[in-house]
């Protein structure tokens, strides 16, 4: 198994200008941190715990996740529920050849490096914009 390279922590000293970034970066040190001793512990500690799909679209050639619960390589964990998340289903009309030729795997993905954000790459994670508590 591959791993990832923990992300260096902050080193944190007397005076320092302290930001948003600094934090993000402690957080994602010891997030990184943690799955890479988790991944030494158990090296195959990942994958789903649930997964349900619509199983009425299948026949339409469209594939829509429910609900699932698992935990990616890198340690990411991931709750979904379509009740309260983004709609994720993929049309596989597309590759309706692909299909012929027999069974073909479908992946579920994350973005590698979290803060990019572009057009042309999807990060890992989007902003959500809420009132004030």
């Amino acid at each position: 198994m591959q791993f990832l390279k923990p992300t260096l922590p902050v080193q944190w000293h007397e005076g320092m200008l302290l930001s948003p970034q600094h934090f993000q970066q402690e957080a994602e040190s010891l997030r990184s941190a943690f799955a890479f001793h988790q991944a030494l512990a158990t090296p195959y500690g990942w994958g789903f715990e649930t997964l349900q799909i619509d199983e009425s679209l299948l026949p339409a050639g469209r594939v829509r996740l429910l609900t699932a619960r698992l935990v990616f390589p890198d340690g990411t964990a991931v709750w979904y529920d379509a009740q309260t998340d983004e709609e994720l289903t993929l049309d596989l009309m597309a590759a309706d050849a692909e299909f012929e030729a027999g069974p073909v795997d479908l992946f579920l993905r994350l973005a590698i490096q979290p803060q990019l954000n572009t057009p042309q790459r999807l990060g890992r994670y989007r902003p959500v914009v809420q009132a004030p508590i």
